[in-house]
């Protein structure tokens, strides 16, 4: 039996071709992971922002998640914005004490700001100080709208480090299921 065998072209040229191919797919399914990853760390980061308590979308700012994406290399940045909720979200991730100047006042109607408890009390309210208690008391409904203390320990509420960790140790199956589709 005889067997013949040829080939056509330049087979380095045709290794080179299938290394480009094989490079551009590997930087693809890097960019597509980190996407992924990105979003679903910011999805996370927020149902366990919401599962903390009263939390609602004004909240989604308190927590960038952000990609920078270039040959060959994909950055995922988690950080607290700059607004006051931002440096709220720290706290809330890290637990800590807030102190007043001089005094902090906490609404005695958890589901209403402070303001709002001021509008809703007339707008003008004057403090009532007995044995070391503070009470904000509204001046038109003489009912007390808060109270004044000098700090407070706030516990941890957050768990963003832990959402992050958790996503992260499925980068690696992610990465590999995109290579896969892009190599079919």
């Amino acid at each position: 039996m005889a067997m013949r065998l040829s080939m056509r072209g330049d087979p380095a040229e045709q290794f080179r071709r299938d290394l480009d191919k094989y490079r551009r797919n590997i930087e693809e399914a890097l960019a597509r992971t980190a996407r992924k990853v990105a979003a679903e760390i910011k999805t996370e980061i927020f149902k366990d922002i919401q599962s903390s308590g009263n939390f609602g979308k004004p909240w989604k700012s308190a927590v960038k998640v952000e990609t920078a994406i270039k040959p060959g290399r994909a950055v995922i940045t988690i950080r607290s914005s700059s607004s006051p909720l931002g440096q709220a979200a720290k706290l809330f991730e890290h637990g800590g004490d807030v102190h007043g100047q001089p005094l902090l006042w906490i609404p005695l109607n958890d589901r209403q700001s402070l303001r709002k408890a001021i509008v809703a009390a007339g707008g003008a309210v004057y403090v009532q100080s007995r044995a070391g208690k503070h009470l904000l008391i509204g001046r038109d409904t003489h009912r007390p709208i808060a109270i004044g203390v000098e700090s407070i320990t706030q516990q941890k509420r957050f768990h963003i480090h832990d959402v992050v960790e958790r996503v992260a140790r499925q980068v690696l199956d992610i990465w590999r299921k995109k290579l896969a589709k892009l190599n079919k």
